[in-house]
């Protein structure tokens, strides 16, 4: 089935490097610096060289102001022989080293380690990208999903409104091993091995020291939730013990291998009193037309934003292209009837986190009220909203891909087609009305705004050109049943 995968795969590579080359390649020699220090123009002595430049992004505040000098305190001390467990140029100090806030121990800050300071972000953001389509490319490929489009999904995942926006944050740093941990967790089920439960530990002790324990604690709450339905589909009481039983051992593991920074992080917690914050609201619905439009509010460039929140927290762009093909994944089956559960289970997923994130009501009322949750905001939850899309989007595309490459139709007639019309009715429908109700919050907003609020239509005319194309390909795709097999071939036969 992939036997001309190998030169597809070849083309998504080189289109991965021409991206990194063209977005943040320059920083990656030296050419500028992937940090937002323009900024430091608005204080002295940095104003006498004239106004914050056009262009920077006004939002970024912690990532050099805090973050980054931080980082290199602490690399800076090691390199003198002294581990800086405590700032003291913060009033009255604040713990360092001791906690996990700055991931200096994370194997994703390993550039920082061994280059310069203005050098070393880029190199963790490339760090990010390679994880990522490792990732995408052993999960998928768990699931059945072929390289090259599992390097697609990587790059949906990567490109997605949270790994772009929370840039040179501890965020992205534990965002960027999700996928890792669901193909380990996915490999603790099925292969039940000592292996598997060494590569849970790892993943999870990765992700704690990453600095960011509330996007650590959405993964493995979608980690948990993908163990049990795995587990159960098993049919065997014994592998499910087992297969459960490696996976929480693994979590475990990487409680421990992490506990230098965790346990310290724990206590100054509950010194600190947060589980008695009120947890934060829904995030408008509004917001939710950054999925598709990332700059509908503006982009906090120049100071420019007119959404209902903090912009970092609010853009959750996943890409028209990308959302299309996770309907596919719902709605195209696969060649000969085949019905994996796995679709179907992280869709369901998918529905829960686009309703806790914008829509709220009971369900996040009483999901606040649980240990862990009542103390963050769930608007983190964009970084597992754009996992799932980016997964269903690659099952999506191998689906329309597989579908387009088989060449035998007689399964079209030997199946009722009415049971599964009803289902990709439903869906697009459920789909439709979902768009629907973001678009009505989003012109409400606009109408009822007390500050002018840019051309929204405007914005939303590329998405929706976007869109045309995008079912228009889809079309396309499925009427060239069986000629991409011949294409395949083709190119094949060429070195």
């Amino acid at each position: 089935m992939f036997s001309s995968d190998r030169w597809r795969s070849g083309v998504v590579l080189a289109l991965l490097v021409l991206f990194v080359a063209v977005t943040f390649g320059p920083a990656l020699v030296g050419r500028g610096m992937l940090l937002d220090t323009g900024w430091l123009h608005a204080m002295m002595p940095y104003a006498a060289d004239g106004p914050i430049p056009q262009g920077t992004l006004w939002c970024r505040g912690d990532t050099w102001d805090y973050y980054l000098p931080g980082v290199e305190n602490i690399v800076e001390g090691v390199r003198h022989g002294n581990w800086q467990t405590w700032a003291p140029y913060e009033v009255g100090g604040a713990p360092l080293a001791s906690l996990p806030n700055h991931a200096v121990l994370s194997p994703v800050s390993w550039p920082y380690w061994v280059m310069p300071m203005w050098l070393a972000p880029a190199w963790v953001k490339l760090t990010e990208l390679v994880l990522v389509l490792a990732g995408m490319v052993l999960f998928l490929g768990r699931l059945g999903v072929r390289r090259s489009i599992a390097l697609v999904a990587g790059l949906v995942f990567f490109t997605s409104g949270f790994m772009m926006m929370w840039t040179n944050w501890p965020h992205t740093k534990v965002a960027c091993l999700v996928p890792l941990l669901l193909w380990a967790l996915d490999r603790a089920v099925h292969e039940r091995g000592a292996r598997d439960l060494a590569a849970v530990g790892l993943v999870v002790a990765s992700m704690l020291l990453g600095g960011f324990p509330a996007v650590t604690m959405f993964a493995l709450t979608l980690g948990g939730i993908y163990v049990v339905v795995r587990a159960l589909a098993l049919r065997d009481v014994r592998r499910t013990l087992i297969g459960g039983g490696i996976a929480a051992g693994g979590v475990g593991l990487g409680v421990a291998l992490s506990a230098v920074q965790v346990l310290p992080f724990a206590l100054n917690m509950s010194a600190l009193g947060i589980d008695e914050r009120v947890p934060n609201q829904v995030k408008p619905a509004s917001l939710a037309l950054t999925t598709v439009a990332p700059d509908v509010y503006g982009t906090c460039v120049d100071g420019l934003w007119a959404g209902e929140d903090n912009p970092i927290e609010s853009i959750a762009f996943i890409g028209v292209a990308a959302l299309v093909l996770v309907l596919c994944a719902l709605v195209v089956r696969l060649p000969g009837g085949r019905r994996p559960s796995t679709p179907a289970l992280l869709a369901v997923v998918l529905a829960a986190i686009v309703w806790l994130l914008w829509i709220g009501g009971l369900p996040l009322e009483l999901l606040q009220k649980l240990p862990g949750y009542s103390s963050n905001s769930f608007g983190r939850a964009n970084s597992i909203f754009g996992f799932l899309c980016a997964v269903l989007a690659g099952i999506g595309l191998e689906r329309l891909v597989q579908r387009a490459e088989d060449a035998d139709s007689s399964d079209r007639e030997d199946r009722p087609w009415r049971p599964r019309l009803m289902v990709s009715l439903v869906v697009l429908l459920a789909a439709v009305g979902v768009a629907a109700y973001f678009l009505y919050a989003a012109y409400a907003f606009v109408d009822g705004a007390e500050r002018p609020i840019p051309d929204v239509a405007a914005k939303l005319r590329v998405p929706a050109l976007l869109l045309v194309v995008s079912l228009l390909a889809v079309a396309a795709t499925l009427l060239l049943r069986g000629r991409l097999r011949l294409l395949g071939r083709w190119c094949s036969r060429w070195p």
